[in-house]
């Protein structure tokens, strides 16, 4: 799992970036949007949004393409799937209930214990983004996972379709919970 070459590259940007203020320093034009500022900053050497904007621009451009890209291979892996032979997954549904319904109530409940409480105040804004995230569907990159190690590629692709169906539905329907707990005073 670690010697996934995305796992490396993360682990490898954010120690770059713990430690930019020990190496080897260029002065540069300060930069704001990619505009001269005015005035010189310090930056380390390999900081190419500073040092190579030549550089940086292309790549930058490139790395937003990336989200987009994924959609469609997500968009194109849940559109080869059958929504009858999905539907008929006892074992799918369960998964999917667990992930949009159970996982998110959990969360919701926990949080609400822990404001109320004042271990770790949360307002309203917090709570509501990490229930959302939490009734997310399931990441349509598990079933490329499983189909590339070839383990349970049916019950991934079908868990993922059904998750995504039941994440159209239940999006709202927690959206409204959390504004009902909202207006009942619960969150700050």
């Amino acid at each position: 799992m670690f010697l996934n070459p995305i796992v490396i590259a993360a682990f490898l940007g954010l120690f770059l970036w713990l430690i930019q203020g020990a190496m080897p320093q260029v002065t540069v034009p300060l930069m704001k949007n990619g505009v001269a500022a005015g005035g010189m900053t310090s930056v380390a050497f390999y900081r190419i949004d500073q040092t190579a904007i030549w550089l940086w621009r292309p790549l930058n451009y490139l790395a937003s393409l990336a989200s987009p890209l994924a959609w469609l291979a997500i968009g194109c892996t849940l559109g080869s799937i059958s929504v009858k032979q999905a539907a008929a997954n006892k074992l799918s549904w369960y998964y999917s209930f667990n992930k949009v319904f159970l996982v998110p109530l959990i969360n919701i409940i926990i949080l609400v214990i822990l404001d109320l409480t004042h271990i770790m105040p949360l307002n309203f804004v917090a709570i509501g983004t990490i229930v959302i995230m939490m009734a997310t569907p399931t990441a349509a990159v598990a079933s490329a996972y499983a189909i590339s190690y070839d383990r349970e590629t049916v019950l991934a692709s079908n868990a993922s379709l059904l998750s995504t169906i039941s994440a159209v539905v239940m999006m709202p329907i927690w959206i409204a919970i959390l504004n009902i707990l909202n207006q009942a005073g619960i969150f700050h």
